[in-house]
């Protein structure tokens, strides 16, 4: 009466009768009966030869699992729980620790228990339970290892598959199966039936939902069996049974299958679970991971992204994006009463992505400034590498005469990196052609524009310095500029003005910059021209800026590592009686104007060539100088701009020239040089009438002279009689020692004589 549905379903009768598998005599279907992890049947499916099946509803059917019955199981179960023990008092002591305060015994036999539960000593239990520790006394009492469960006793491990065709099939092939009743059916009575064994889930090839419910099941058993295993059959076979009936498949090369390609590890489109802790840890170890490290980071309240060698900063609906994508096809693990686990579809919304952006903030905080290793590698300092897209190169083994490269990692948190890749023998013969023929060949000019090039590679500041290239209309000065842009690349560089730096986010688009960029540049108004050289001197020295940000927190103390180019063709007038942008200036003069006779397409030339990585061989040379000289060289022409500059920008030492002699070292105390103040402001004030200028107030002068002739000592004194006509000598005066007024300023600006 079986043989058609063998014939049918390509299983032996074995198979079919280990299953408990009969036909119904009143509907002449096949009936396969359904259990609970007890051995209880609690359902009955009825097929039909023409491959329906229906649960027999009026017998109280509920959809189980199938599986061999274990011929020892007597269907007698131990129910644990409290109501099987009673507590040791003072006529029965505790077997394991000797007390009586506590432990408990079973009810029947407690002189003579056959296990205990020891509240005090764990050494020794078999297994820790809510009321203690429990110690089997007794092995012939250990169910686990009785052999009377209810799956048969195997050493192999036991498949989990979909239907009972299936679990015939893997019956045939030597193995204890249970089938479920559906992809996801049946779940919660796997974990009490199989704890602490091992299994093997086998999928169906069905459009996604065997897939679906191999990984359920796996997140259901991967907590209580001791191994779990799974796999899927061949793309060309539906399922086990297909598989097996097609191939001749047998226990063998299913096993060989197994070890070839199933897996041990959640599918990574499973999350562990919906809290956005979780599921932001799951995204940064999947998506975001690199060296153990995370790619992605919260810098100063801007999420920023490694990537090919440097962090940059993340727009922030691609950021969003990339979380949604991620979510898209993700599941989480929902888990019933009894342990079994379903499947549920992860919805993403806008306050969702939100939470786990948050959650980020765990482990993605940057606090230091770049450059800097987020971790200890073993490396070189940051100011001594340049990175490429091919590497980070070290400059000191460069100058040594070395090419090293390391590996870029993202342990190196910096914002820079040159988008080519490095090649010791490039070379730009048209820029090389360029710079001779703009500085006429000149040594000195050419080395410091190399210099400056080498410069402005490394997040290096320590030279303090700023460059201003500045000469006649149409000499080269923006294709310089615009080729140091080419060759350190489009976002390691910012272009800005006077102006805009003086503006409330002036400073926002020079973070994480190698250099600022300002051609033509125009001078502002005084008041601009004053803030806008403080801006830059701050810089420039090292000192730590203030930054606030558009849309973002302000940040009270930044160190930026970018150099200022300036390409002008008049002077600046800036203000600065302090002398203090003299020091930190080099110049390029730029002497030959080509108006009227310029090659249009030479800055397109040089910019490709620049953008090929031939030009930074030439910066690589420059930098080198640097390095071995310590200091930036002076071209002559250069000493000659400094000195009109300082006429310009710095009047009070142009008038110490013209009005005043300096005290020469070794004059005696009775010789020494003064000047008495109001006499030298006068003097002072006259000299910008003559030049045009406005003197200021006295204090004010006063600050300007000391700033400009730090030499000075000032002091007060009583002056003898007759030194001067417009002298009280009764009256203490302000002077300034080691300095004096030219002999002929009495007569021409004073009135007096000397």
């Amino acid at each position: 009466m079986l043989q058609p549905l063998i014939d049918q379903l390509g299983v032996s009768v074995n198979s079919i009768r280990t299953l408990g598998i009969g036909i119904n005599p009143l509907t002449g279907g096949y009936v396969s009966p359904e259990r609970d992890d007890k051995g209880n049947i609690i359902g009955l499916l009825q097929r039909f030869s023409d491959g329906k099946k229906y649960v027999v509803k009026d017998s109280g059917s509920k959809r189980g699992l199938v599986y061999p019955l274990n011929p020892k199981f007597t269907g007698v179960h131990y129910v644990s729980g409290a109501h099987n023990w009673e507590r040791v008092g003072a006529e029965i002591s505790c077997p394991i620790c000797g007390k009586c305060d506590g432990c408990l015994v079973p009810i029947g036999n407690p002189p003579n228990p056959k296990a205990v539960v020891c509240v005090h000593i764990s050494k020794g239990s078999a297994k820790a339970l809510e009321l203690g520790y429990l110690h089997i006394l007794d092995p012939e009492g250990d169910l686990r290892h009785s052999g009377m469960g209810v799956l048969p006793e195997t050493k192999e491990p036991i498949i989990i598959i979909e239907g009972y065709s299936d679990t015939a099939a893997a019956v045939d092939l030597g193995f204890i199966a249970v089938g479920r009743p559906s992809a996801e059916g049946g779940n919660k009575f796997l974990p009490a039936l199989l704890r602490g064994k091992d299994v093997i889930i086998v999928g169906d090839n069905d459009a996604g939902a065997g897939k679906r419910g191999m990984e359920s099941t796996f997140e259901t058993l991967i907590k209580v069996c001791r191994s779990v295993i799974k796999v899927m059959p061949p793309s060309q076979y539906k399922d086990l049974r297909q598989w097996k009936n097609q191939v001749s498949l047998t226990k063998a090369s299913f096993l060989e299958w197994v070890q070839e390609c199933g897996e041990s590890s959640g599918d990574p489109n499973i999350l562990l679970d919906d809290s956005p802790s979780t599921i932001a840890k799951t995204w940064l170890d999947q998506e975001k991971t690199q060296d153990e490290l995370p790619t992605i980071r919260c810098y100063h309240s801007q999420w920023i992204n490694y990537d090919v060698g440097y962090y940059s900063e993340c727009d922030k609906e691609e950021f969003r994006g990339s979380i949604y994508k991620f979510l898209d096809g993700k599941v989480y693990p929902k888990v019933g009463t009894k342990g079994e686990v379903t499947l549920v579809p992860y919805r993403p919304t806008r306050s969702k992505v939100s939470d786990i952006i948050d959650a980020l903030s765990q482990w993605c905080p940057l606090i230091e400034d770049p450059p800097v290793w987020l971790k200890d590698v073993g490396k070189p300092n940051p100011a001594d590498l340049i990175a490429f897209k091919n590497g980070l190169l070290d400059v000191e083994e460069y100058i040594r005469g070395r090419i090293k490269f390391y590996d870029p990692t993202p342990a190196l948190f910096s914002f820079n990196v040159l988008p080519y890749e490095f090649n010791e023998d490039a070379w730009s013969n048209l820029w090389e052609q360029f710079y001779k023929e703009i500085f006429n060949d000149n040594e000195q000019q050419i080395e410091l524009l190399a210099q400056w090039f080498g410069y402005n590679c490394v997040p290096d500041m320590s030279y303090e310095k700023l460059m201003l290239c500045t000469g006649r209309p149409r000499s080269g000065k923006g294709t310089v500029l615009n080729t140091l842009a080419a060759m350190l690349g489009r976002k390691q560089c910012v272009s800005t003005s006077f102006q805009t730096l003086c503006t409330e986010f002036g400073y926002q688009p020079l973070m994480g910059k190698l250099a600022v960029l300002l051609s033509d540049a125009k001078i502002p108004r005084e008041r601009e021209a004053k803030a806008a050289l403080e801006k830059i001197l701050q810089i420039v020295g090292q000192d730590p800026i203030g930054v606030r940000r558009m849309y973002l927190p302000f940040l009270p103390q930044i160190y930026p590592k970018c150099r200022f180019t300036i390409a002008m063709n008049d002077l600046p007038n800036i203000p600065d009686q302090a002398n203090a942008l003299e020091p930190k200036l080099n110049i390029l003069y730029f002497g030959n104007s080509y108006e009227g006779r310029e090659d249009l397409s030479l800055k397109r030339k040089l910019t490709n060539d620049a953008k090929e990585g031939k030009i930074i061989n030439f910066a690589l040379q420059g930098l080198r100088s640097l390095r071995l000289a310590q200091k930036f060289v002076v071209p002559e022409s250069s000493t000659v701009i400094a000195n009109q500059l300082r006429e310009i920008t710095t009047p009070i030492v142009s008038f110490i020239a013209d009005c005043c002699v300096m005290e020469p070292p070794g004059t005696p105390p009775d010789k020494e040089y003064y000047v008495i103040a109001d006499h030298l402001y006068e003097a002072w004030t006259h000299w910008c009438s003559k030049c045009g200028r406005r003197p200021g107030h006295k204090a004010q002068f006063g600050q300007w002279f000391l700033a400009a002739y730090p030499s000075a000592v000032p002091a007060r004194i009583r002056l003898p009689d007759g030194i001067s006509s417009r002298i009280a000598a009764t009256k203490r005066h302000r002077i300034y020692r080691k300095i004096k007024l030219a002999d002929w300023v009495f007569g021409e600006y004073l009135g007096v004589n000397k």
